[in-house]
């Protein structure tokens, strides 16, 4: 048996395990329309008794987490001293794509291009969630695509090839 036999095998058994298909996850959350009732102008203080502006902007701040583009350079700086083009060519990405991430402040690339950032950067587990949900994404346990991905943080497989080779290898679309 060969490594990247091996590697199959280990990548099946850890998907077996960390699966979740739908039929065992809990209930979904049944969500209220949010229409607004007509001659109805909810204020504040009927919403919540005692609850002010200042009180929502603060709970918010203290919620906020840096955004995307802010963690993305700090991995960057630290890192590879600001070495982006070793970066997005590892990555996959163009030029002109990576400079839209950099210049503008609320862009945010799609999950493919977020998740070969992770993988460009060799980021371990929690710097890669961190990553992931600062762009608004997850890798969740019920898509086998996702679990591929965290296998491969899990078990610091980088190099996209390997990536890609793994994902076919399940069946599932590459990252590139």
């Amino acid at each position: 048996m060969n490594n990247m036999d091996s590697m199959f095998a280990k990548l099946e058994a850890y998907i077996k395990s960390n699966f979740e298909s739908s039929s065992r996850s809990r209930p979904p959350k049944i969500f209220y329309s949010m229409r607004p009732t007509p001659n109805f102008t909810p204020s504040l203080v009927s919403i919540a008794p005692g609850l002010s502006q200042e009180k929502i902007n603060h709970w918010i701040e203290e919620r906020t987490q840096a955004p995307f583009k802010e963690v993305l350079f700090a991995h960057i700086d630290t890192k590879y001293g600001g070495n982006d083009a070793e970066i997005y060519k590892r990555a996959g990405i163009d030029r002109k794509l990576f400079s839209k991430i950099r210049t503008s402040d609320n862009y945010i690339p799609n999950k493919t291009n977020v998740i070969a950032l992770v993988l460009a950067l060799k980021l371990a587990e929690d710097e890669a969630e961190t990553l992931i949900l600062a762009a608004g994404y997850s890798l969740s346990p019920n898509r086998r695509f996702d679990l591929v991905i965290r296998f491969c943080i899990e078990y610091g497989i980088y190099d996209l090839m390997h990536v890609n080779e793994l994902l076919y290898h399940m069946g599932l679309k590459t990252v590139y």
